[in-house]
């Protein structure tokens, strides 16, 4: 395996099946390897317990070696780490928590099946260099990270890099909450050159309408039994005229005039 590229996953050596000692504090039964154990008593039998210091914290996977005869060890069992546990009863021992991989993964066939990438050690705990246990940052800045999805604080600056892109916190906020709190899929947009601006259409069909929304924070709601809501954020309403004309004949109508004014802000000295 030299050659990789990468960051060290954790290496542990088996030996041959043996029978735990009766106070055992994992409760197990046996430790170690025999050829006929499947890759859950692989996992359960040897998953703890060893001396990992911190080191052991930042790997994602875990290769576990064994005997093989005729032969070098080989590869019986890979997992990806959830956590790393103190074990009770058995200060400075801390055992392993995750799910051993299946084939198809690329760690598994990477490793599996295969001679150890790891000879002629004594301790059972060594570390190796694995391109697997590589990924990028999920902030998008390209650096490569092996434990976790953000190199550290780069969590932080993506969120604020996306809110910057709508504008300020509380602007952030109301499009977040509007947008993914079941607003509704957008299905097309005003005419351009608008003096309102553009409005954006959406079809709400859990609350059985259409929504029109303008840059200003006006809203048009048309709900499918034929009623309709006009709204205005940070604002009140007083209704001029509600009108109807010609009721009973062929070309009736109606309409309903209402002037929204702006909340004034407890900061606005005019």
């Amino acid at each position: 395996m030299q050659g990789y590229r990468g960051t060290p996953m954790i290496h542990i050596t088996l030996t041959s099946a043996k029978q735990s000692p009766a106070d055992d504090p994992l409760g197990r039964t046996r430790y170690g390897y025999s050829p006929e154990m499947t890759s859950k008593e692989i996992f359960d039998a040897n998953h703890g317990y060893y001396i990992l210091g911190a080191r052991a914290d930042r790997e994602r996977y875990a290769l576990f070696s064994a005997p093989a005869k005729p032969g070098p060890n080989k590869v019986v069992l890979a997992v990806e780490i959830a956590s790393i546990d103190p074990v009770p009863g058995k200060p400075g021992h801390r055992q392993i928590k995750g799910q051993w991989l299946e084939k198809g993964h690329p760690v598994f066939d990477s490793y599996v099946g295969k001679p150890s990438p790891v000879a002629g050690v004594r301790n059972p705990v060594t570390y190796i260099e694995s391109a697997e246990d590589l990924r990028l940052c999920e902030c998008g800045c390209g650096t490569e990270v092996s434990h976790g999805p953000f190199v550290s604080g780069h969590d932080q600056r993506a969120l604020h890099e996306r809110v910057a892109k709508i504008g300020t916190v509380a602007e952030f906020l109301r499009w977040f909450d509007q947008t993914y709190q079941g607003r509704g899929e957008e299905v097309g947009a005003g005419a351009p050159e608008l003096l309102h601006g553009r409005p954006r259409a959406f079809r709400r069909g859990d609350w059985n309408l259409d929504k029109y929304e303008w840059p200003g924070g006006l809203e048009l709601f048309i709900y499918d039994d034929g009623r309709v809501k006009l709204g205005q954020w940070d604002s009140s309403v007083v209704v001029q005229d509600v009108s109807n004309f010609a009721a009973g004949k062929s070309r009736s109508s109606a309409h309903v005039v209402a002037v929204f004014t702006p909340n004034r802000s407890e900061e606005d000295p005019n």
